[in-house]
């Protein structure tokens, strides 16, 4: 038996919110994968896996993605336990999806703090001049060239390292501009020479903004996941009332 009314208007509205659903699935998995990609050079540093917001959300993407079959399948055979089914695995999905957006949120103020000692700690390992460099020395480079950035606090970080100690140098890509043997005698205070913001700095704010951007993204798709389960909701409760009638 066929619901009428407005319980026949609420199963196109939960049809039309499931391929909501569906965008939104893929929605998910391409932000994950973009902030995978952008976090993971990031992870080795602070030895935290910020890369793993992106992969939660790719999984949870592919959930949405699955769960909004089950909606539009109960939604068009108007099948009471389809939709029980839907309901019960939107819940479960919008409560991991708050439970990260917490999480994330909790922890913002600790990531700074693991890349001051991560960056810290790896120093020591940078290989001034050598033919070939090491994972080290070429994420030093990479961060402190596109970020515009010098050692873990400041350029004066540097002094750490044993090598670079000796001539009071920081990297060649520490420099405001870059050419061979520009960073000697550039890890003093106000070396006007190479950058002297920190590092770790820099990172945990591009970190921050794609957390941010990523659970902004994640609240937009739990709105819209609260309302296809007020929908589904209601229009169980109407296609058992049908049943119940018969």
């Amino acid at each position: 038996m066929a619901v009428e009314g407005s319980a026949r208007v609420l199963k196109y509205l939960l049809f039309i919110f499931n391929l909501l659903f569906l965008l939104a699935g893929l929605a998910l998995i391409i932000i994950g994968a973009v902030a995978t990609a952008k976090l993971t050079p990031y992870s080795s540093v602070a030895g935290v896996h910020f890369n793993g917001v992106g992969v939660f959300l790719i999984v949870i993407g592919f959930v949405v993605f699955l769960i909004s079959f089950f909606g539009c399948l109960g939604a068009y055979k108007e099948n009471y336990c389809l939709l029980v089914v839907f309901i019960v695995l939107m819940v479960v999905t919008l409560l991991l999806l708050i439970a990260a957006v917490i999480t994330a949120f909790v922890m913002r103020n600790q990531v700074t703090g693991w890349l001051t000692d991560g960056f810290s700690g790896m120093i020591k390992d940078y290989q001034y001049n050598a033919t070939v460099k090491t994972p080290v020395t070429e994420l030093w480079d990479n961060i402190q060239r596109d970020l515009d950035c010098c050692g873990s606090k400041s350029n004066t970080d540097w002094l750490a390292n044993g090598i670079l100690n000796k001539t009071y140098s920081t990297p060649d890509s520490c420099c405001k501009t870059e050419i061979p043997g520009c960073g000697k005698d550039q890890a003093r205070p106000g070396s006007l020479g190479v950058y002297t913001d920190g590092c770790a700095a820099e990172v945990s704010k591009r970190v921050f903004s794609n957390v941010v951007a990523v659970g902004g993204a994640a609240v937009a798709i739990g709105i819209l996941m609260l309302i296809g389960i007020i929908f589904a909701s209601c229009l169980a409760t109407a296609i058992r009332k049908d049943y119940g009638s018969v």
